[in-house]
């Protein structure tokens, strides 16, 4: 696994904020009917992600109250479609670059 960051406006309090999103990706792999010598092949892996952490960028501190509810509304919008896309681009994005 490799870790990755993005940032990522959050609807918070009526509001948007901006935080930054840690999280770690796993590389899946694609399926293969057959292999070389004619057996058979494997199904495909797909990508995984799993949050590590989130923290707002406009503040140094944060009540442990809300820190609760923000880390929780990370990790589901990392468990949504559109969240695992773009964080499973962006570690694609980083894994080429470097």
């Amino acid at each position: 696994m490799t870790k990755h960051m993005m940032k990522v406006d959050c609807p918070f309090a009526g509001d948007t904020m901006l935080v930054e999103i840690t999280y770690n990706f796993r590389q899946g792999r694609p399926a293969v009917m057959y292999l070389r010598n004619g057996d058979p092949g494997y199904p495909a892996d797909p990508h995984e992600v799993e949050f590590v952490s989130v923290r707002p960028l406009a503040q140094l501190t944060f009540p442990a109250e809300l820190q609760k509810m923000l880390d929780e509304w990370a990790d589901l919008y990392l468990a949504d479609d559109e969240g695992f896309e773009r964080a499973a681009d962006i570690a694609l994005d980083d894994l080429v670059r470097f």
